[in-house]
């Protein structure tokens, strides 16, 4: 019981400090883009991660609610400033041939530098490894509120 506490306590503690580092930050229009095409929408893990790290889910705006598929052409219209691809043992090739698409390379997340892999675990598994990836995902959406 002791060590849960302490654990319960630490996620309560990095949930406040990141609250407080993005408070009045722009959202970034934001995916989470799992190859061969599949988002998450609202009411998942994944949306309250990006919308808590200063990010706008952009798979909102097709009225996606919980896991759901994308297209690229959906992905060139929604024109997502940032996209995060969750890390699995077997998804580089997936990435390796989208970066091969002219159309994946005229995104503006894309163009920018702006596509991040994360760890798939601290993205879309409920546990307190999720309150890390958040931190993570803020750093990277937000990297001047974590100066100094």
């Amino acid at each position: 019981d002791a060590r849960a506490e302490a654990v319960a306590g630490q996620v309560e503690a990095q949930l406040a400090d990141l609250a407080r580092r993005l408070a009045g930050v722009r959202p970034v229009r934001v995916l989470y883009y799992d190859p061969p095409g599949f988002t998450m929408g609202e009411r998942t893990l994944v949306d309250e991660i990006l919308t808590r790290a200063g990010g706008l889910n952009v798979a909102r705006e097709l009225g996606i609610r919980g896991p759901g598929q994308i297209c690229l052409a959906a992905l060139l219209a929604l024109q997502p400033e940032a996209i995060f691809v969750p890390r699995y043992g077997d998804n580089a090739s997936a990435l390796g041939a989208l970066s091969a698409s002219e159309a994946w390379r005229r995104l503006p997340a894309v163009a920018a530098g702006r596509v991040h892999e994360i760890r798939g675990a601290a993205i879309n598994t409920v546990s307190h490894h999720a309150a890390n990836g958040l931190a993570q995902v803020a750093r990277l959406l937000h990297p001047l509120s974590f100066q100094g």
